[in-house]
Protein backbone atom coordinates (compact mmCIF):
# COMPACT_ATOMS: atom_id res chain seq x y z
CA UNK A 1 0.00 0.00 0.00
CA UNK A 2 1.56 3.33 -0.73
CA UNK A 3 1.57 6.17 1.40
CA UNK A 4 -0.76 8.24 -0.16
CA UNK A 5 -3.27 5.31 0.07
CA UNK A 6 -2.30 5.15 3.71
CA UNK A 7 -3.12 9.18 4.50
CA UNK A 8 -6.15 8.62 2.73
CA UNK A 9 -7.62 5.34 4.87
CA UNK A 10 -6.10 6.84 7.87
CA UNK A 11 -8.23 10.48 7.07
CA UNK A 12 -11.38 8.60 6.26
CA UNK A 13 -11.20 6.02 9.06
CA UNK A 14 -10.25 8.94 11.90
CA UNK A 15 -13.18 11.13 10.30
CA UNK A 16 -15.87 8.03 11.08
CA UNK A 17 -13.80 7.18 14.50
CA UNK A 18 -12.96 10.69 15.98
CA UNK A 19 -15.45 12.89 14.57
CA UNK A 20 -18.62 12.01 13.00
CA UNK A 21 -19.82 8.79 14.95
CA UNK A 22 -18.93 10.88 18.34
CA UNK A 23 -20.86 13.84 17.08
CA UNK A 24 -24.10 12.41 15.91
CA UNK A 25 -24.14 9.30 17.78
CA UNK A 26 -23.09 10.65 21.41
CA UNK A 27 -22.73 14.07 21.93
CA UNK A 28 -25.84 15.47 19.83
CA UNK A 29 -28.17 12.72 22.03
CA UNK A 30 -26.09 13.40 25.01
CA UNK A 31 -26.47 17.14 25.15
CA UNK A 32 -29.84 16.65 24.59
CA UNK A 33 -30.42 14.27 28.04
CA UNK A 34 -28.16 16.81 29.74
CA UNK A 35 -29.97 19.94 28.74
CA UNK A 36 -32.95 18.03 30.33
CA UNK A 37 -31.50 17.99 33.61
CA UNK A 38 -32.03 20.79 35.39
CA UNK A 39 -29.39 21.67 38.00
CA UNK A 40 -29.21 21.49 41.99
CA UNK A 41 -30.27 25.08 43.77
CA UNK A 42 -27.82 24.78 46.30
CA UNK A 43 -24.61 24.15 43.81
CA UNK A 44 -26.40 26.25 40.49
CA UNK A 45 -23.57 28.51 39.64
CA UNK A 46 -21.01 25.52 39.62
CA UNK A 47 -23.37 23.38 37.39
CA UNK A 48 -24.25 25.80 35.23
CA UNK A 49 -20.33 26.84 34.72
CA UNK A 50 -19.08 23.20 34.58
CA UNK A 51 -22.19 22.49 31.52
CA UNK A 52 -21.68 25.10 29.77
CA UNK A 53 -17.40 24.65 29.51
CA UNK A 54 -18.65 21.02 28.60
CA UNK A 55 -20.59 22.10 25.85
CA UNK A 56 -18.15 24.61 24.71
CA UNK A 57 -15.34 22.29 24.98
CA UNK A 58 -17.23 19.82 23.19
CA UNK A 59 -17.67 22.01 20.39
CA UNK A 60 -14.22 23.31 20.16
CA UNK A 61 -13.22 19.55 19.94
CA UNK A 62 -15.21 18.64 16.94
CA UNK A 63 -13.47 22.02 15.16
CA UNK A 64 -10.26 21.17 16.01
CA UNK A 65 -10.38 17.07 14.95
CA UNK A 66 -12.02 18.50 11.72
CA UNK A 67 -9.26 20.78 11.09
CA UNK A 68 -6.38 17.81 11.71
CA UNK A 69 -8.66 15.65 9.54
CA UNK A 70 -8.57 18.93 6.34
CA UNK A 71 -5.49 18.13 4.70
CA UNK A 72 -5.83 14.49 4.90
CA UNK A 73 -9.36 14.27 3.31
CA UNK A 74 -7.61 16.25 0.15
CA UNK A 75 -5.55 13.08 -0.48
CA UNK A 76 -9.47 10.92 -1.21
CA UNK A 77 -9.65 9.55 -4.77
CA UNK A 78 -12.09 12.52 -5.54
CA UNK A 79 -12.29 16.19 -4.86
CA UNK A 80 -16.22 15.09 -4.54
CA UNK A 81 -15.23 12.59 -1.80
CA UNK A 82 -13.43 14.91 -0.30
CA UNK A 83 -15.43 17.60 -0.43
CA UNK A 84 -18.08 15.33 0.87
CA UNK A 85 -16.13 14.36 4.02
CA UNK A 86 -15.57 18.09 5.15
CA UNK A 87 -19.65 19.20 3.91
CA UNK A 88 -20.57 16.18 6.60
CA UNK A 89 -18.13 16.79 9.17
CA UNK A 90 -18.98 20.97 8.94
CA UNK A 91 -22.98 19.84 9.22
CA UNK A 92 -22.13 17.97 12.47
CA UNK A 93 -20.43 20.20 14.06
CA UNK A 94 -22.92 22.80 12.98
CA UNK A 95 -26.05 20.72 13.78
CA UNK A 96 -24.54 20.46 17.39
CA UNK A 97 -24.49 24.42 17.99
CA UNK A 98 -27.93 24.83 16.11
CA UNK A 99 -29.38 22.49 17.88
CA UNK A 100 -28.08 22.45 21.39
CA UNK A 101 -26.49 25.88 21.53
CA UNK A 102 -30.23 28.03 22.30
CA UNK A 103 -30.76 25.38 25.14
CA UNK A 104 -27.55 25.27 26.94
CA UNK A 105 -27.51 29.14 26.70
CA UNK A 106 -30.62 29.46 29.00
CA UNK A 107 -29.92 25.92 30.88
CA UNK A 108 -30.04 26.85 34.88
CA UNK A 109 -31.77 30.92 33.81
CA UNK A 110 -34.12 30.04 36.50
CA UNK A 111 -32.04 28.25 38.96
CA UNK A 112 -29.59 31.25 38.78
CA UNK A 113 -32.36 33.54 39.17
CA UNK A 114 -33.65 31.99 42.52
CA UNK A 115 -29.67 31.56 43.68
CA UNK A 116 -29.03 35.11 43.10
CA UNK A 117 -32.41 36.49 45.56
CA UNK A 118 -31.62 33.70 47.93
CA UNK A 119 -28.05 34.81 48.36
CA UNK A 120 -29.00 38.35 48.40
CA UNK A 121 -32.20 37.74 50.77
CA UNK A 122 -29.94 35.94 53.36
CA UNK A 123 -27.73 38.92 54.83
CA UNK A 124 -30.99 40.67 55.94
CA UNK A 125 -32.38 37.66 58.05
CA UNK A 126 -33.66 37.51 60.63
CA UNK A 127 -36.57 39.85 59.41
CA UNK A 128 -40.31 40.61 60.85
CA UNK A 129 -42.64 38.90 57.92
CA UNK A 130 -45.56 39.88 59.73
CA UNK A 131 -46.97 40.09 63.32
CA UNK A 132 -45.24 37.95 65.52
CA UNK A 133 -43.77 36.69 62.53
CA UNK A 134 -40.13 36.16 61.79
CA UNK A 135 -38.17 35.35 58.91
CA UNK A 136 -35.11 33.31 60.13
CA UNK A 137 -33.33 32.41 57.09
CA UNK A 138 -33.78 30.88 53.39
CA UNK A 139 -32.19 27.51 52.69
CA UNK A 140 -31.22 25.59 49.11
CA UNK A 141 -31.99 22.16 48.85
CA UNK A 142 -31.42 20.23 45.33
CA UNK A 143 -34.71 21.48 44.02
CA UNK A 144 -36.54 23.11 47.39
CA UNK A 145 -36.53 26.32 49.13
CA UNK A 146 -36.83 26.64 52.35
CA UNK A 147 -37.97 29.38 54.59
CA UNK A 148 -37.58 29.47 58.02
CA UNK A 149 -39.84 30.93 60.34
CA UNK A 150 -40.18 31.82 64.16
CA UNK A 151 -43.35 32.30 65.26
CA UNK A 152 -42.31 34.92 68.04
CA UNK A 153 -45.41 35.02 70.60
CA UNK A 154 -46.24 31.73 70.32
CA UNK A 155 -44.97 28.87 73.01
CA UNK A 156 -45.34 25.28 71.19
CA UNK A 157 -46.45 23.70 74.80
CA UNK A 158 -48.89 26.36 74.65
CA UNK A 159 -51.51 25.63 71.50
CA UNK A 160 -52.04 22.37 69.23
CA UNK A 161 -49.55 22.53 66.26
CA UNK A 162 -52.27 20.72 63.94
CA UNK A 163 -54.51 23.49 63.95
CA UNK A 164 -51.13 26.01 63.48
CA UNK A 165 -50.17 24.14 61.05
CA UNK A 166 -53.49 24.36 58.97
CA UNK A 167 -54.15 27.66 60.11
CA UNK A 168 -50.75 28.89 58.30
CA UNK A 169 -50.99 26.38 55.56
CA UNK A 170 -54.13 27.04 53.99
CA UNK A 171 -53.85 30.56 53.15
CA UNK A 172 -50.42 30.49 52.53
CA UNK A 173 -51.09 27.99 49.99
CA UNK A 174 -53.72 30.07 48.52
CA UNK A 175 -51.45 33.09 47.82
CA UNK A 176 -48.56 31.06 46.32
CA UNK A 177 -50.79 29.53 43.94
CA UNK A 178 -52.40 32.99 42.48
CA UNK A 179 -48.89 34.04 42.35
CA UNK A 180 -48.18 33.76 38.64
CA UNK A 181 -43.89 34.11 39.60
CA UNK A 182 -44.15 31.48 42.10
CA UNK A 183 -46.39 29.02 40.50
CA UNK A 184 -43.69 29.05 37.31
CA UNK A 185 -41.38 28.63 40.21
CA UNK A 186 -43.07 25.32 40.86
CA UNK A 187 -43.77 24.33 37.70
CA UNK A 188 -40.32 23.62 37.11
CA UNK A 189 -40.31 21.24 39.29
CA UNK A 190 -39.41 23.32 42.18
CA UNK A 191 -40.84 22.91 45.91
CA UNK A 192 -41.37 25.62 48.11
CA UNK A 193 -41.04 24.26 52.05
CA UNK A 194 -42.05 26.53 55.18
CA UNK A 195 -40.39 25.21 58.64
CA UNK A 196 -41.80 27.41 61.93
CA UNK A 197 -40.26 26.58 64.98
CA UNK A 198 -41.72 28.80 68.33
CA UNK A 199 -40.39 31.44 70.22
CA UNK A 200 -37.93 28.98 72.17
CA UNK A 201 -36.71 27.23 68.84
CA UNK A 202 -38.74 24.25 69.23
CA UNK A 203 -40.23 22.82 66.05
CA UNK A 204 -43.82 23.84 65.61
CA UNK A 205 -45.11 23.29 61.77
CA UNK A 206 -44.03 22.48 58.53
CA UNK A 207 -45.27 21.78 54.97
CA UNK A 208 -44.46 21.78 51.22
CA UNK A 209 -46.02 23.35 48.63
CA UNK A 210 -45.55 21.73 45.20
CA UNK A 211 -47.14 21.99 41.88
CA UNK A 212 -49.86 19.57 42.33
CA UNK A 213 -50.85 21.45 44.64
CA UNK A 214 -51.63 24.49 42.61
CA UNK A 215 -53.40 21.83 40.55
CA UNK A 216 -55.42 21.21 43.01
CA UNK A 217 -55.93 24.43 44.17
CA UNK A 218 -58.73 26.82 43.20
CA UNK A 219 -57.61 30.16 41.76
Amino acid sequence: MSPSSSRRLTAAKLFWVALFIPVNLLLLPAWFAIANVPPRLDVTPAIVALVKMMYFLSVCWGFYVLAKLWPGLAALPSKAAAMGYRLAGLASIGALMVVHAPAIHRYGDLERMVYREVRAANPSTPVAAGPGVQLDRIRLGAREITYEFTLTAVAASQVDPGKIRESIRGPLMAAICADRKLVSTLNHDLALHYAYRDKDGKPLADFSVMRENCARTPG
